[in-house]
């Protein structure tokens, strides 16, 4: 479960565009994807990922070996840089641990 009180679950408006999203105490923004630790339910700020999506994803699944997240989106990115690549309605990251 999330920690309600973590400063990376803030709302406020992002670069480029002015989104909505979180930033991360080191300044790293979160656009509709987040990892959080399954034990202290604090958000993993090494985690970057992007989604051009005004929604969101719908599903996320952890694998053993990728995570994969579906939805209403085009293009991802793995970083906060923008430097999105096509993956329509599916995204899939390496797992980490």
């Amino acid at each position: 479960m999330p920690n309600a009180s973590d400063p990376c679950l803030k709302l406020s408006s992002q670069p480029p565009d002015n989104h909505m999203g979180v930033s991360c105490p080191n300044g790293e923004p979160h656009r509709h994807l987040a990892a959080f630790d399954a034990q202290t339910g604090s958000v993993d700020p090494s985690f970057t990922a992007q989604a051009d999506t005004n929604e969101g994803p719908d599903v996320a699944y952890a694998g053993v070996r990728y995570l994969y997240v579906g939805g209403n989106f085009r293009k991802v990115s793995d970083t906060p840089q923008a430097n999105y690549r096509d993956q329509p309605g599916l995204a899939i990251y390496p797992a980490a641990g």
